[in-house]
């Protein structure tokens, strides 16, 4: 039978593990090599020991679903005489996202119930391995990507804000996509650009805002106030011509998350020859070449961020010089039918 990737339904699905999930299936479900279904977590259970799955071979577990360990175990005593293989996709793990006691005995109650893992990242197979995994229970599967967005002309890359912003006299636009929660900490890149009043930038931010959510609105009310605000731009999730739009006008990408497994946004950044800022931590730094693609800081310092958005600011021929870089380095990445057959490999055992 073919293998079946369950994913927990979710409003936004503008998040990397979403986006990588989707991506796979498009590509293999066509082709016969992979079922996909959205499952909530509250049916798991009753999902996984249907009869349908009797003969199943192989099912992939989202590791959302490991912060509900007990609907894992009581299912995989029920399944335990038919055999059925159970790959984890570990995006994140519970411990990282809060790391709270209620998410660390959840997830060390889960994980032993997994026979293998799928990572993007050797970041998280390192953090697997560290939670009992044997590296031949752990397939790396890089993100793919697309093909760069870059331009030749006269064999010169013209890359991000060069398309559209036309020169050094323009102010820099500079482009965060997160959606708006504080794993993204967005008020770091605030408090920085607000040190930096005397340069001339524009600040885009691209991404969910609940606005059910305390964070949120304590957040647009920091921006409202903000002696800088005129120049922050909130325009919420956006498809993806208006995102590719946005792209060609970047001229620096900035996110100072507390910690990505992967950050297929970083990828992205590349692709689309825009230099990135980012901190130092999770897989980051398997995709930015800090001093060649963008600038990465140690998040430990409380001035790093600001000194790193501070140079490339004021120097446009280094903001180009990282892009052509970063272009190249993102046309040596998988593309997504790389990262799909070997997905699919995985899957089945090879």
């Amino acid at each position: 039978m073919t293998p079946i990737l369950f994913t927990p339904p979710s409003d936004n699905r503008k998040t990397g593990g979403y986006i990588y999930n989707a991506r796979i299936a498009a590509i293999l479900e066509p082709k016969g090599l992979l079922q996909h279904e959205f499952v909530p977590p509250e049916r798991l259970a009753e999902r996984l020991t249907a009869t349908d799955l009797c003969g199943q071979p192989t099912v992939v577990l989202d590791s959302l679903y490991l912060s509900h360990s007990d609907t894992l175990v009581a299912a995989r005593r029920r399944t335990a005489e038919r055999g059925q293989r159970w790959l984890l996709l570990a995006h994140l793990l519970p411990s990282q996202e809060t790391d709270g006691r209620r998410e660390r005995e959840s997830e060390a109650a889960a994980l032993p119930l997994f026979d293998a893992a799928i990572v993007p990242s050797n970041y998280m197979s390192a953090a697997l391995s560290q939670r009992g995994f044997r590296p031949h229970q752990i397939a790396v599967c890089h993100p793919g990507t697309d093909r760069s967005r870059r331009l030749v002309t006269g064999g010169q890359l013209v890359t991000g804000g060069q398309l559209v912003t036309g020169g050094q006299n323009d102010a820099p636009q500079i482009l965060t996509i997160a959606n708006w929660i504080p794993r993204k900490n967005l008020e770091d890149v605030l408090e920085a650009l607000g040190r930096l009043e005397s340069f001339n930038w524009n600040w885009h931010i691209v991404g969910f805002a609940d606005p059910h959510s305390a964070y949120v609105r304590r957040l647009q009310e920091r921006i409202r106030h903000n002696r800088q605000s005129a120049r922050i731009i909130c325009h919420g999730t956006l498809e993806s011509h208006a995102l590719d739009h946005l792209w060609a006008e970047a001229d620096l990408f900035v996110l100072a998350t507390h910690f990505e497994s992967y950050g297929m946004v970083f990828a992205e950044a590349l692709s689309h020859g825009v230099p990135v800022v980012a901190p130092r931590v999770g897989g980051i730094p398997e995709i930015v070449e800090s001093g060649r693609s963008g600038l990465l800081y140690d998040p430990a310092k409380p001035s790093a961020l600001r000194a790193c958005l501070q140079i490339l600011l004021s120097d446009a021929e280094l903001r180009r010089s990282f892009a052509q870089a970063g272009a190249a380095a993102a046309e040596r990445l998988p593309r997504w039918e790389d990262s799909a057959h070997r997905f699919a490999a995985v899957c089945h055992g090879a």
